[in-house]
């Protein structure tokens, strides 16, 4: 078992005791699982995360009464990465975090990823603790919101989304964004950290392959 903790997350003492006992009751093909996080203020912070067709993806309950999480609707696609714990023989299978996303987007991808491999996942019930969130980019400063673009970019260009028939409401949509932020913070991180991403070379880089690009859009797009 492999668990990823963020430095901005106040752990329950029971957490990886909790995490344990989500693995041993779940099938051998959940891969991994996503415990229930609070924010500061009481509400939920996050209960894993889930994604649209475009692969555009969204954080579960982010801001909801505690009362409201889910561990079912909408459907789970994987953790989210502030507290985030795998199956080490999935991930030896499928591969670890993309070295090419350096911060936003990295357990989208591995969710992906385990998803295309044939992979499930659960949410927990309980929380797992409390995530102070943006300690280490800051809360919606131009950093935050350049590296934020760099991931959706990178992974845009990863898995050709582009070359689906999403690619026309996926340009609409990441326009509005950008135009968004520069109009109203006169701000234009959001657009360079697209084009940055979108245009990422090096080792690093690993395009998907063919067929994890359309198992995976199967799911998102029943989601």
């Amino acid at each position: 078992m492999v668990v990823l903790v963020n430095s901005d997350v106040v752990a329950e003492s029971t957490l990886m005791d909790d995490i344990l006992r989500a693995f041993d009751a779940a099938p051998d093909a959940v891969a991994s699982v996503c415990p229930l996080l609070l924010g500061t203020d009481g509400q939920i912070d996050s209960h894993g995360i889930t994604a649209d067709a475009t692969l555009a993806g969204f954080v579960r309950f982010h801001g909801a009464d505690r009362n409201a999480a889910d561990t079912v609707s909408p459907p789970v696609l994987g953790p989210y990465g502030a507290v985030a714990a795998y199956r080490r023989r999935a991930l030896t299978e499928v591969g670890l975090l993309d070295e090419g996303i350096f911060m936003y987007g990295e357990e989208l991808d591995l969710a992906l990823r385990l998803r295309a491999g044939g992979y499930d996942t659960c949410a927990m019930e309980r929380p797992g603790g409390v995530h102070i969130g943006g300690a280490s980019a800051g809360e919606g400063t131009p950093r935050q919101i350049r590296l934020a673009g760099f991931g959706r970019g990178y992974l845009l260009r990863a898995w050709g989304v582009l070359r689906t028939r999403y690619a026309a409401r996926v340009l609409a949509t990441e326009a509005i964004v950008c135009l968004r932020r520069l109009v109203l913070q006169r701000d234009a991180s959001a657009l360079i950290g697209r084009v940055q991403g979108g245009e990422r070379r090096g080792a690093w880089f690993v395009p998907r392959s063919p067929q994890q690009e359309s198992t995976t859009r199967l799911v998102c797009s029943r989601r």
